[in-house]
């Protein structure tokens, strides 16, 4: 279960596109300004950046990441919470067996003393008290249900950001490289807008920085495209990251209330025991998962920083 971490230079990308998100109104504002001072003195512009677009665009993405950081830990915990909920009732089922002794060859669940068990709690915190052990894994598979909803709108926001993130770079990275305008010497649009100061000092020393390699023989301003290019390509590998940690639980979510809900009252105790055995090795990737969710919405936050990833070389 080591595959459901995400590296620490795909996080940093991440957290460096939602910065750049951050910034490009004013980005936005800087080559518009530029555009139109090219204009006004007479040059004819080379397929200038068509902003209005791009700044949708990345508002479209902001939103979208403001709700992902929001479910986030919402998420996480709700799994955190249902990890200990249902390992607090295999681990009472397996006591309440072991004191029905030789009697546990013939019990059935609903033989079972429902009030030695810790009644569940809700999403909202509210207990959920039950009649019988039936009523308390229908409570059970209810939580599960809460937990999946929220997963289900977590994979879909994520989802369609990623598309909307590549759509959105791409297009802004391959205005950047083309001419700015028909004049000799052919110069591109982002050498006029890096010396412009584009980027912010924090974007660049914070940000940028992670993803260049020096090169004695490269132009700053090639270094930094190349950069943002590499920014990209972790930032959405970010994004496919996080939607395999959804979809992972998501499954074991899915896989955990199909046992849940194979128990019946008529159900013999030895055959529940098989089934909460698999239930229990299913809890702990489920609280892996839920952990990882946790950790990553701590490390997006604004206020954390995150330590330097080794530079490709």
């Amino acid at each position: 279960m080591n595959d459901i971490l995400i590296e620490a230079h795909t996080c940093a990308a991440l957290k460096g596109y939602l910065y750049f998100l951050s910034e490009f109104p004013a980005i936005s504002e800087k080559i518009q300004a530029r555009s139109d001072a090219y204009r006004n003195n007479g040059h004819e512009l080379r397929s200038p950046p068509d902003m209005p677009v791009l700044a949708r665009t990345a508002s479209s993405s902001e939103s979208n990441w403001r709700a992902i950081l929001t479910l986030l830990p919402v998420l996480g915990n709700m799994g955190s919470r249902l990890f200990r909920q249902l390992r607090d009732f295999v681990q009472t089922f397996d006591r309440e067996v072991h004191a029905l002794s030789s009697a546990a060859e013939s019990a059935l669940i609903k033989d079972l003393n429902a009030q030695h068990f810790t009644p569940v709690l809700s999403g909202t915190q509210e207990r959920l008290d039950h009649t019988d052990i039936a009523h308390l894994l229908k409570n059970l598979s209810s939580l599960i249900e809460e937990c999946t909803f929220t997963g289900v709108t977590l994979e879909q926001i994520v989802e369609e950001d990623s598309n909307l993130t590549h759509s959105f770079l791409t297009h802004f990275i391959d205005a950047l490289r083309t001419a700015i305008c028909a004049c000799p010497p052919c110069v591109s649009k982002f050498e006029i807008y890096y010396y412009d100061g584009l980027f912010s000092t924090d974007m660049i020393d914070n940000h940028l920085a992670l993803y260049c390699l020096p090169d004695v023989c490269t132009k700053p301003h090639d270094i930094y495209l190349k950069a943002l290019r590499e920014l990209h390509v972790n930032a959405r590998l970010a994004g496919s990251s996080l939607g395999f940690l959804c979809s992972r639980m998501l499954l074991f979510l899915k896989d955990i209330n199909g046992e849940i809900i194979s128990l019946l009252p008529e159900t013999p105790v030895r055959l529940a025991c098989t089934t909460l055995k698999q239930i229990d090795y299913l809890l702990t990737d489920l609280n892996k998962v839920s952990d990882a969710l946790i950790s990553l919405s701590s490390i997006l936050n604004p206020s954390t920083s995150i330590t330097s990833p080794t530079k490709k070389t």
